[in-house]
């Protein structure tokens, strides 16, 4: 019998294939490729159905695998085993998800038959994730100020990096930020809705703390549940060739969190300790950029648009 590692690999292989490939997106686009998403509450979501149910997918580059929603999979009549439940690591704590059954997801006009997808429990607001590797044959581009996205073959496009990148221990993107001064390699995170969030380490290690604002609360989309968060404004972050005079981020209060766990954690969004990553830049940044990224050649370009003059 196959364990949940082979079972996962394989699922992520199909909805790869069926998705990412820049001759068949399976959404629908305009002349130049772009397509229009959903960009309510800082998320890329796209619209698409399963078993014939209306259903919302977030495009999540900092998940390490595809998720379900228990809402959908209750709504869309979709079977789950919880004898073949695995165990999953959000930003405040892992949850136990069990492997959903086979279903038929529907996006502009073409049907895929897809099964084994983790479904997880919780109140969010799309019905399915498609983590790292729905990007990672394409090269990506996401327009964030007119809400749009698109994937172009990764052999026909260059373009080069106007930051620098890294790849974390899972092959994730890594960008290079100056937070007061300090350097950083930050997540890039399509499905992180807030600020920026810290490690602990990094903002203790580089007097950041002294900066707070105080204690909220704080959701990021996915798999993870609130936490409790201090929240920190800073007066100078640099990102590649851009500077911003105002940076707000957040960093949890204990070390209960995976961010700032010590142990290594399987099928997580968060690496393990020895690795380089000291955050996770999320929309409050984002938003202000087209972003091009191409994970195969580790490349990341970052444009932010000049506000059009009034006529």
């Amino acid at each position: 019998m196959e364990n949940h590692k082979t079972i996962i690999k394989k699922c992520l292989l199909t909805i790869c294939f069926l998705f990412c490939s820049t001759k068949g997106v399976a959404f629908n686009k305009d002349s130049n490729g772009w397509i229009p998403f959903d960009g309510e509450g800082g998320n890329i979501v796209l619209n698409v159905t399963m078993n014939a149910q209306p259903a919302k997918v977030l495009l999540d580059t900092g998940a390490s695998i595809h998720t379900l929603t228990s809402k959908m999979a209750e709504k869309a009549n979709i079977s789950s085993n919880h004898a073949r439940a695995i165990t999953l690591i959000g930003l405040n704590g892992k949850v136990k998800a069990p492997l959903s059954g086979t279903f038929d997801l529907a996006a502009d006009g073409q049907i895929f038959s897809l099964r084994d997808i983790p479904i997880i429990q919780g109140s969010h607001s799309f019905d399915m994730i498609l983590g790292r590797t729905f990007f990672e044959q394409s090269v990506v581009q996401v327009d964030y100020p007119n809400q749009r996205i698109r994937f172009l073959d990764s052999d026909a496009v260059n373009f080069n990096s106007n930051v620098e990148v890294r790849y974390d221990l899972s092959g994730r993107l890594l960008i290079e930020s100056y937070i007061k001064g300090n350097k950083g390699w930050m997540l890039l995170d399509t499905g992180s809705n807030t600020f920026a969030v810290l490690k602990r380490d990094f903002v203790f290690q580089n007097d950041l703390d002294e900066f707070a604002l105080g204690v909220g609360e704080l959701e990021v989309a996915g798999i993870s549940e609130t936490g409790e968060f201090n929240v920190i404004e800073l007066d100078d972050f640099k990102l590649g060739p851009y500077r911003f005079d105002s940076f707000v981020a957040s960093y949890n209060k204990n070390y209960q969190n995976s961010l700032d766990s010590k142990t290594r954690r399987v099928y997580s969004r968060i690496p393990v300790d020895n690795s380089i990553l000291d955050g996770i830049l999320g929309y409050d940044i984002l938003k202000n950029f087209i972003v091009t990224f191409d994970y195969s050649k580790k490349k990341i370009h970052l444009y932010l648009p000049q506000p059009q003059a009034a006529e």
